[in-house]
């Protein structure tokens, strides 16, 4: 068995297989590994390595970064980088973008429908069903100023105001 130890800093090594440390705290109020810097910027307070080089840190600064030292808050960097975010049996998985603690919107998965939704607060602004058609709450406003171009469907049985807003154009309807 190899180990090495050196003091002043604490370096342990081994060549053997399975695990070189094991923290456990079996107290049910207890805590596992606490890490402590006087840092406060591209430090690292955290490294994680493979037989290759690093795949996760985190920073001084708060970065976190998988695959790479972090440019930003969170960064994930692969050759075919993804990311999942799985909702336990009955949840709706979702993203949160929120300012100062508040939630201003969501990117979410409807765990009954599995429709695609973005939502603030309790209304939906964009609904894709799992069959690909899109319902948005609120209208539709493009960047030519409220301009839509292209064809509209009505479902049958449908109610449907169409305003022109100005002069030029025209409806054309097909019964």
């Amino acid at each position: 068995m190899a180990s090495e130890l050196e003091v002043g800093k604490v370096k342990v090594s081994s060549s053997d297989g399975g695990y070189l440390a094991d923290i456990n705290n079996t107290n049910s109020t207890g805590e596992g590994l606490k890490v402590t810097t006087a840092a406060s910027g591209a430090q690292q307070i955290l490294q994680l390595n493979n037989g290759s080089g690093m795949v996760a840190e985190v920073l001084a600064s708060g970065k976190v970064g998988i695959g790479k030292s972090p440019d930003t808050t969170f960064e994930v960097a692969a050759s075919s980088a993804h990311a999942r975010i799985t909702g336990n049996s009955g949840t709706s998985p979702e993203l949160q973008l929120s300012s100062a603690g508040a939630v201003n919107w969501k990117l979410r998965s409807n765990v009954s429908s599995s429709d695609f939704r973005i939502t603030k607060d309790s209304t939906d602004y964009l609904t894709i069903s799992t069959t690909g058609l899109a319902t948005f709450g609120g209208g539709i406003v493009t960047s030519e100023k409220g301009v839509l171009s292209g064809s509209v469907t009505v479902a049958d049985n449908a109610v449907t105001t169409i305003t022109p807003k100005r002069k030029g154009g025209f409806i054309h309807i097909l019964a």
